[in-house]
């Protein structure tokens, strides 16, 4: 077997979540079995499954592992064929762009799939998002004063829009974090 960090990952695009909810298990052993296709691990929705409940959703991505790159070419190239339907792949290289959060004010994932506590990306307080923020001294909302300014992700003088200026360490650890995963 492989080394872990050298799995490549394909998307199987909009799986219906209603037939695999909670079965992903099912859909491994079928893939391998019908299909032919050897998985590295357990398939995982591109959506918290929490978030495809809030969201109503229907029809989702999900994640595949192969062993390595010539696989994956291999099954971009003439997709799945899975009970008479062809289905077409995607390539999946992880996420390109450091993605940060405007509920816990993180780097790392969005919004959507945060399971943490809310966190204020403009004085870095937990209790209240960014939306919610308001300076105490001169009621300015939503946005940030002279009064507060502090990074959630490195705790630094700036807010988490200002940290792409390139001044917050947070940011560049997870930058170069996603660049070593190219």
């Amino acid at each position: 077997m492989e080394v872990r960090d050298s799995w490549v990952g394909m998307v199987i695009p909009a799986m219906e979540v209603g037939k695999w909810k909670g079965r992903l298990g099912d859909m491994r052993r079928e893939l391998e079995e019908k299909v032919g296709l050897k998985l590295m691990k357990e398939s995982v929705w591109l959506v918290n499954e929490r978030k495809i409940e809030e969201m109503k959703l229907r029809n989702v991505g999900v994640l595949v592992h192969v062993a390595r790159e010539s696989e994956r070419v291999k099954w971009l190239e003439v997709g799945l064929l899975w009970d008479g339907v062809r289905i077409g792949l995607n390539r999946y290289g992880g996420r390109k762009e450091v993605e940060w959060c405007t509920k816990c004010a993180s780097f790392g994932h969005s919004w959507w799939r945060c399971d943490r506590r809310e966190k204020c990306g403009i004085c870095g307080v937990e209790g209240h998002t960014s939306w919610k923020h308001r300076c105490g001294r001169c009621n300015v909302w939503r946005a940030p004063c002279v009064h507060y300014r502090k990074c959630g992700g490195c705790g630094g003088g700036h807010t988490m829009k200002e940290a792409n200026e390139g001044n917050c360490v947070a940011m560049r650890m997870e930058w170069n974090r996603l660049r070593s995963l190219c």
